[in-house]
């Protein structure tokens, strides 16, 4: 082929795939005596596509196929995808007939066999992590046909696996894709990827059957029930992903996985302390989860009820007012079944004993109620010193409750409720004789009614208008006039050391800076040459 010949052939209307074939049988050294014309081809082309939003013309996509034929590397990484504009000509990449580009690709790369393959196709794989897959030619199909026939290695970038999560459950065969069984699947639970990927209906109610499962996910249960692929790798692996660093809907995806996989319950007992460690993950839902299996462990008898009570403090900070209910409800019921695990109970309600809602600490303190009548040896000391957030009327009755047999310690604060009272009294008698003027201005107007509610103080967030000034700071006298503040920048350099100085010109100037003064330009003449010299020194 000469170089006339290459020139008409991308002119001509040659289909894509008859385009690759005339370069069949071509030696390296004939392709690369065509390498500078079509470079020169490519360069006329792309001018001509900037000059129409840079769309790609079907002479274009023969271009691009042109470079991967004749050039070396650095001239092949030339030929990408171009965001939403495609690699080939867009009107065919929107019609859904890319197949005869795709084809045409995989054909000049499968004939010439280049050293720099691997690289492209990696650096293809990563350049459209996802997006605009239906414009790109290098699809899951391609990929693995190169793979098998030897032109390309596995790509061990993500975007491979990646896009083997948005395409390849839909063509995976069993017995042509077995090496996929082998690495790529567990791929997917490793990098962060759309095949997990669910969102809730929230429009659906219980009567409405769960969505069934589809792509990998689907694939992959079915390969665990018919013995094709290690079920309890797949349940560690799902359960792994859900600390990985994905977004809520890709961990979500997992959870929903591990319930189609319908844990038995020695499959669930055996993974225990991995379930439990999900109490202290940072997704309420996966939390939510973790205190399902924790339901469904204690009804078997076989929930480490220590280790779950030592566990869930932590669960119960950043679970919704629904799930925090349960959960309180799981603990009274443990705490029933297992009385030797009260102090562990007490001690596991203190974050809804802090909770914002009044609701929740009501809940939790009739919880501790019942614990401490059922057992009066119940010592609370440890949890309601760790209650800092309980409001009035709940740190009031708890602090009755907070006696052990044998020992008039108040828990809170180690002194009996006698000397609280007498503390309390002490402190409305000093308040008292304090001026009102102080009271507002140290913002304790508000304490006595605090101390009667037994409640914390009020904020502490004084208004600087009702403090007096300290007697040993000189004021600062604002400038008054315009002319003065002429004065006052002409002078600011000598006194920069002064701060105050610098704060009286702002103040100045925010509230002056509207009016003029008379020979307002003369008088500022000098002080624009000080700016011009110093600007220019």
């Amino acid at each position: 082929m000469t170089p006339f010949e290459l020139r008409s052939l991308c002119r001509s209307t040659v289909t894509p795939l008859k385009f690759s074939e005339a370069f069949d049988g071509m030696s390296e050294a004939d392709r690369k005596k065509l390498s500078k014309t079509a470079q020169e081809i490519f360069a006329e082309v792309r001018g001509k596509e900037r000059e129409n939003f840079r769309m790609v013309s079907r002479e274009g996509g023969l271009a691009r196929l042109a470079l991967l034929a004749c050039c070396g590397g650095t001239q092949a990484k030339r030929v990408k995808n171009d965001g939403m504009r495609g690699m080939f000509p867009m009107e065919e990449m929107v019609r859904g007939t890319q197949a005869p580009w795709a084809d045409a690709l995989r054909h000049i790369l499968v004939m010439r066999r280049p050293a720099w393959a691997d690289d492209w196709i990696a650096q293809q794989l990563q350049d459209q992590e996802g997006r605009w897959l239906f414009l790109s030619p290098i699809n899951w199909t391609v990929v693995r046909r190169l793979m098998r026939a030897g032109v390309i290695g596995r790509p061990t970038v993500d975007g491979y696996t990646r896009l083997m999560a948005a395409q390849g459950a839909g063509d995976f065969d069993p017995v042509s894709d077995s090496d996929l069984l082998e690495t790529d699947i567990w791929q997917l639970f490793v990098v962060e990827n759309a095949g997990f990927s669910w969102v809730p209906d929230k429009r659906a109610t219980s009567n409405v059957p769960a969505r069934p499962l589809a792509g990998w996910p689907r694939v992959l249960c079915d390969l665990a029930k018919k013995g094709r692929i290690d079920r309890g790798r797949l349940i560690d692996e799902a359960l792994a992903a859900l600390w990985r660093d994905f977004r809520p809907e890709y961990r979500m995806g997992f959870v929903r996985f591990l319930d189609h996989l319908e844990l038995t319950a020695d499959e669930t007992s055996a993974r225990e302390a991995a379930f439990r460690e999900l109490l202290r993950n940072d997704h309420g839902p996966i939390v939510g989860q973790a205190i399902d299996v924790a339901k469904q462990l204690h009804d078997a008898g076989r929930l480490d009820v220590a280790e779950f009570l030592q566990a869930v403090p932590t669960a119960l900070g950043i679970l919704d007012k629904g799930r925090i209910k349960s959960t309180l409800s799981l603990i009274d019921r443990i705490a029933k079944k297992a009385p030797a695990d009260l102090p562990l109970a007490a001690l596991a309600v203190v974050p809804v004993l802090n909770h914002e809602s009044t609701e929740l600490q009501d809940h939790a303190v009739k919880l501790v109620t019942k614990w401490k009548t059922a057992d009066p040896t119940l010592d609370l000391t440890e949890a309601l010193a760790s209650a800092t957030s309980l409001l009035g009327h709940n740190r009031h009755q708890l602090l009755a409750l907070g006696r052990t047999t044998g020992d008039d310690s108040a828990v809170a604060t180690g002194a009996t409720e006698p000397d609280l009272e007498v503390g309390r009294q002490t402190a409305f008698s000093r308040l008292a004789a304090l001026p009102d003027w102080i009271k507002d201005a140290a913002c304790l107007a508000g304490l006595e009614r605090a101390l009667q509610e037994w409640e914390l103080p009020p904020a502490f967030n004084p208004d600087p208008a009702v403090c007096p000034v300290l007697s040993s700071v000189e004021p600062i006298e604002p400038i008054q006039t315009v002319d003065e503040l002429i004065d006052a920048v002409a002078h600011l350099f000598q006194v920069i050391e002064r701060p105050e100085e610098v704060e009286r010109v702002i103040d100045a100037i925010l509230r002056l800076g509207a009016q003029t003064a008379d020979d307002f330009l003369a008088k500022t003449a000098g002080l624009c040459q000080t700016e011009f010299n110093t600007r220019r020194g």
